[in-house]
């Protein structure tokens, strides 16, 4: 995946502003985030199947009372759809890596590739961020597993939306372009702002729940 002004789809004074960073670091964030998400996804699942297995089980990511990945997977929050959300990150992250990988290899994806990778995106980081309410506000349990998907969504989802509005793969108003634009320029800003506001959230919620 190549990129350059000429290809980009948002044609603007605005364009001269892009840090190319932010648009071809996309490749190695879907490979290496997507590793990682996914090596997550089958940590917790593994934990979540002993557990099932033998409920005196002890899964290694249960720290103490709030760093506890037991009270989350057992959960009714862990299977909101009727199956273990573990299925949903080691499908959803497969498909990230072979999207980077392809990406890494210089093929020319078709749009609705794109288009559907920000679809999965935008659900996986609706879903994450429900999950953090529900962890912290309800659950009152933090699990170490889920916290890496956190962690790796969030730039997946930031990173693959400011390309897919510089390639026009999702079209915008000229009258956002402003936006686009700071996006894109300050990408690093939103990244550590948003990581900032989840762990505000999070610890905010906890103590609210009374365990910390």
């Amino acid at each position: 995946m190549s990129v350059n002004e000429g290809d980009l789809a948002i044609e603007d004074d605005a364009v001269e502003e892009i840090d190319p960073f932010a648009i071809r670091v996309l490749p190695w964030l879907l490979g290496i985030g997507g590793i990682i998400g996914l090596l997550a996804s089958i940590g917790l699942a593994v934990e979540k199947a002993n557990k099932e297995a033998n409920a005196a089980y002890v899964p290694l990511c249960q720290v103490n009372s709030v760093i506890s990945c037991s009270n989350v997977m057992t959960s009714t929050q862990s299977h909101v759809f009727g199956f273990s959300n573990t299925w949903l990150g080691i499908v959803g992250f497969s498909l990230v890596i072979l999207i980077g990988l392809v990406a890494l290899l210089r093929v020319q994806l078709p749009p609705f590739v794109w288009q559907g990778l920000q679809g999965g995106a935008l659900f996986g980081i609706g879903l994450v961020s429900w999950l953090q309410h529900e962890t912290s506000y309800v659950i009152g349990a933090l699990c170490p597993w889920c916290m890496v998907v956190w962690f790796v969504m969030i730039p997946i989802f930031i990173y693959t939306t400011i390309y897919n509005l510089f390639q026009g793969n999702l079209p915008v108003p000229r009258s956002w372009l402003r936006g686009v634009d700071a996006l894109a320029k300050y990408h690093w800003l939103v990244l550590i702002v948003w990581y900032g506001a989840v762990t505000a959230f999070v610890l905010y919620g906890l103590s609210v729940k009374g365990v910390l």
